[in-house]
């Protein structure tokens, strides 16, 4: 401790009251010795440590105006701030909050600097020796007290510790009886010097220049290691080390980096599961998601149909109450040549877009052609429209008989002499395929399934619009019978009793 003016003498009073009253059993059945007391005062020109013993002992030692003596006896002279007093000072700092035990202790332990000069030396030499005698049964009188002290040093290390958890994991594993315990404060391990057991240092500096023989702990503190020797494991808690690592002979562990890394690590792992997790879940709601959007669609794909069953239902109907000798004509073209109505169908529907456009160009081009552009840009796609929707009549009034001929019972619920009848079974079977499909779509095994079954229903369905439409074209929209193809009037059974056709 340094004195803050010149002239004015600054005493520090550290009156250890009696810890305890240390009667242990001795071989003899004495009584054993203890400090009771310690009193240090430091100013600029005067260092000195008093000492009372529970025998009534007293031991004083003074170091003023360049004069040291043992009380009030002269113990040689010293170099006022030279090696000697700096030392004296530097010890009387180191012991200013010990008491009884701990004192004793450090007091027994400290050796003088080797690096001062021969007089100085022995100076301290001198004084180390009253110490050795004063001292001689007091450490070893204390070591209930020292364990009671260093218990509450570990304590105190901990509530000043602003890591709780790394503090626990650098004590794991350390003989906690053989630290020393040093709080809020730095420390020397002077050159020369040994320290037997491990340093625990919290909130201040540790400077080790001589050996220690244990492990080190530093919490929220600076390791100095340059010349030093540590025999067991350093380990820091938000603290860094100066110095080479050269003289640790166990390991270097930053706790604190450590923590921070698994930390991270876990966090890094908690990351990646909860990644996983929301992959699965995202699979999951596609795959949920993908089944109700097909449902959806397989849904108004069937509804749609229903319509358009709906409509043709209504057109066939129509079509058969108006001009069913007519329908009944294309049927029989149908059934007679359905090759040729098929070849003849597709080479009309190919042909049926230039033939538009030529009548367009060939009206435009003629002034008379110009009232009849208005008839015939409407005109002829429905005439198109209507003849191949004509010739779809005729091609389900051939699927509808073929439908009956099954002989499902459930079917005579209608009336199959009905022409309507048949004709809408005949379109119903052929919507069939693709309501089937786009529903075995919505399966994951099925789907290839679906996917043939709509491609082969459209196939067939464009294959009967082109049959029907050739045979609308070759009986001249069912008015142009032939011998194969006699008005719908004719048609009976024949006189063996079947269906002629």
């Amino acid at each position: 401790m340094e004195a803050a003016k010149p002239s004015r003498r600054i005493a520090v009073l550290c009156v250890a009251a009696v810890l305890c009253a240390a009667f242990l059993a001795m071989p003899a059945g004495g009584q054993e010795r203890t400090i009771v007391s310690n009193q240090i005062e430091v100013s600029q020109d005067e260092a000195s440590l008093r000492l009372e013993f529970s025998d009534g002992e007293r031991l004083a030692i003074t170091f003023s105006g360049g004069r040291a003596s043992v009380n009030g006896e002269s113990l040689g002279s010293y170099e006022p701030d030279g090696a000697a007093d700096r030392e004296w000072r530097d010890l009387l700092s180191r012991v200013l909050s010990l008491s009884n035990g701990p004192l004793a202790e450090e007091l027994t332990r400290w050796q003088p600097d080797p690096g001062a000069s021969g007089a100085e030396r022995n100076l301290l030499a001198a004084v180390s020796g009253y110490f050795a005698g004063a001292l001689a049964g007091t450490v070893q009188a204390n070591v209930r007290t020292r364990d009671e002290d260093n218990s509450q040093g570990l304590l105190q290390a901990m509530a000043r510790s602003e890591d709780k958890e790394a503090f626990v994991q650098a004590m794991d594993g350390i003989d906690a009886e053989s630290l020393t315990v040093l709080v809020g404060r730095d420390h020397v391990v002077r050159a020369g010097t040994q320290v037997e057991g491990g340093i625990l240092l919290v909130d201040g500096e540790l400077d080790v220049r001589g050996r220690v023989r244990g492990d080190v702990i530093v919490v929220d503190g600076t390791l100095n290691l340059a010349s030093g020797r540590i025999d067991g494991d350093v380990r820091l808690v938000d603290s860094r080390l100066q110095g080479s690592a050269g003289g640790v002979v166990g390991d270097v562990v930053d706790i604190s980096e450590r923590l921070r890394r698994e930390e991270l690590e876990n966090a890094a792992r908690i990351r990646a599961e909860v990644q996983r997790e929301l992959v699965r879940a995202e699979q999951s709601s596609r795959r949920t998601n993908a089944f109700v959007s097909r449902v959806s669609r397989a849904s108004r794909f069937t509804f749609d149909t229903v319509i358009a069953f709906i409509v043709l239902g209504l057109f066939a109907w129509l079509a058969t109450g108006l001009a069913g000798g007519r329908v009944g004509v294309v049927v029989r073209a149908i059934s007679h040549q359905p090759a040729r109505s098929a070849v003849v169908g597709l080479a009309g529907g190919f042909a049926a877009a230039p033939a538009y456009l030529i009548g367009i160009a060939v009206l435009v081009a003629t002034m008379l052609g110009i009232p009849l552009l208005i008839v015939w840009v409407p005109l002829f796609p429905l005439v198109v429209l209507a003849a191949a929707l004509v010739g779809l009549v005729g091609v389900a009034d051939h699927v509808g008989r073929w439908v009956l001929r099954r002989g499902y019972r459930w079917l005579n619920r209608g009336d199959p002499g009905q022409p309507s009848y048949v004709r809408l079974l005949g379109l119903g079977t052929m919507f069939l395929p693709w309501v089937v499909g786009t529903w075995l779509q919505v399966l994951p095994l099925t789907g290839w399934v679906g996917d043939v079954l709509g491609a082969a229903g459209t196939m067939g369905f464009l294959l009967a619009v082109a049959t029907g439409f050739g045979a609308v074209i070759l009986t001249r929209g069912g008015v142009r019978p032939t011998d194969w193809a006699v008005p719908y009037d004719d048609f009976g059974d024949d006189e063996n009793g079947g269906d002629r056709w």
